[in-house]
């Protein structure tokens, strides 16, 4: 009953001074702001924009691109090839072994190698950052480079699962290693650091790669 005595009162309000009426609503309710949806993105995007520049023009970054010295750009790309030469290479001697080549080869010695690889990584990841921040802008954009940013990182889980599936599995080593599974990941290798490595070398060309799909 209140409810609409309330509401016959404000009916009653309205019909004798609209503008006065409306006029304490819009004092009691002000209207806000809304930024169009396009602004909240350019803002985004103009955020990343700055962040790509401030790294690519930081200090570091200008040194391993611009100097002259030799410990710059040309150490640093020299220790990314042979981080590289030491994960894959060891890797593929091991899933060469996993395949059945070279049976002569004890499995179980090869277990030390998984820290090598591991190293080789790291020394490969490290020196990629620097790479990276030195042509951030490019590199970011080119979808090779990324596609053997996705390869890489296949290849390191596929890593991490022969030596506990196989090397530290449960049922021990000979039989895991006789199993379709260690083959798998044998085959697996081969096909993702072959992948990795044939797009390293297609990002230095992405006109040419572009020209494919045109």
């Amino acid at each position: 009953m209140r409810a609409v005595l309330v509401a016959s009162e404000a009916a009653t309000a309205v019909a004798a001074d609209p503008q006065r009426f409306f006029s304490r609503g819009r004092d009691l309710f002000p209207p806000v702001a809304v930024q169009p949806t396009g602004a909240v993105r350019r803002g985004h995007i103009g955020s990343g924009v700055d962040l790509i520049s401030a790294i690519e023009n930081s200090a570091y970054a200008t040194w391993v691109r611009e100097s002259p010295s030799i410990f710059a750009y040309t150490t640093i790309l020299a220790l990314h090839a042979i981080g590289l030469a030491i994960v894959v290479g060891l890797n593929t001697v091991l899933a060469l072994r996993l395949l059945g080549f070279v049976k002569e080869l004890p499995l179980a010695p090869m277990r030390k190698l998984f820290p090598w690889m591991y190293a080789g990584f790291t020394i490969n990841a490290f020196s990629g950052l620097s790479l990276l921040a030195a042509n951030l802008s490019n590199d970011i954009t080119n979808w090779m480079f990324l596609l053997k940013l996705a390869l890489i990182a296949l290849a390191m889980v596929n890593l991490e699962l022969t030596r506990a599936r196989v090397f530290d599995a449960a049922e021990g080593l000979v039989e895991a290693a006789s199993s379709r599974r260690a083959r798998l990941f044998a085959v697996g290798a081969l096909v993702l650091w072959s992948g990795a490595i044939v797009a390293g070398r297609l990002t230095e060309y992405p006109n040419m790669v572009a020209g494919w799909f045109t």
